[in-house]
């Protein structure tokens, strides 16, 4: 059997985005905040 024909099937969606938290940003002042959302990875293993 070749690994190649087997079929695959996208178990998450990577790599994960960084949202920007531009609200807590203003409210504290600064730097730029940022957070990864590992929420959007899909289903658990």
């Amino acid at each position: 059997m070749q690994l190649g024909k087997i079929p695959r099937i996208r178990l998450g969606e990577y790599p994960t985005p960084l949202a920007e938290l531009t609200n807590l940003t203003r409210r504290l002042g600064g730097p730029r905040l940022f957070i990864k959302r590992e929420d959007l990875v899909g289903i658990a293993l």
